[in-house]
């Protein structure tokens, strides 16, 4: 097990249409997100331009939640309206607009990734994926596996757990959690 703490005031800013973006983590690390080669992406982003078409993605699929505020998308011509911290998946070749702006959080993945889920919690939680993604809406702290970790709004830890030990984890405060079981050794 391999826990990976990632700053979010360290992470590099790139912009795309619709705003800003920061990647928060690219797995493998081998991979390019311009060559489209990860096989799952975490990233957070502030849309700034109204409408903004999101970037397509063929062979991908996406969990996008809105950090701050209510959201207005459509996806696929289908009008969607989100609350803060809802939590929505589609194809990233969705045909997807936002007509607000504010901060996001998404998680990309490759089609072949069957094994996973994000999901807003606290408390006690226990899981054995092999990447556990746990992001932090406020000033928090968490422990995992007996360890406290201080933490300060949209930092992230990524655990690697390719052993598939159980992991324990306990906030009393809310936060999002990304599982994802790479299922297949080719994957590895």
């Amino acid at each position: 097990m391999l826990i990976k703490l990632i700053k979010y005031y360290n992470l590099k800013e790139t912009s795309w249409s619709g705003g800003i973006t920061k990647e928060i983590y690219l797995y493998p690390d081998s991979a390019s997100y311009q060559n489209k080669n990860f096989l799952f992406r975490v990233s957070s982003a502030y849309i700034s331009t109204i409408p903004s078409k999101f970037t397509l993605f063929i062979g991908y699929q996406r969990y996008f939640c809105m950090l701050d505020n209510n959201l207005e998308l459509s996806i696929n011509n289908k009008n969607i309206s989100l609350k803060a911290h809802d939590i929505i998946n589609f194809q990233s070749e969705d045909d997807v607009i936002s007509y607000q702006t504010g901060n996001d959080f998404n998680i990309m993945l490759a089609e072949d990734i069957k094994d996973h889920h994000l999901k807003l919690t606290n408390g006690f939680n226990t899981s054995d994926h092999h990447f556990i993604i746990i992001f932090v809406l406020k000033d928090l702290q968490i422990n995992i596996q007996g360890k406290d970790y201080q933490l300060a709004q949209y930092d992230t830890i990524v655990i690697e757990n390719l052993e598939h030990e159980s992991i324990d984890i306990v906030s009393k405060d809310h936060y999002l959690l990304g599982l994802i079981n790479l299922v297949h050794d080719s994957l590895f």
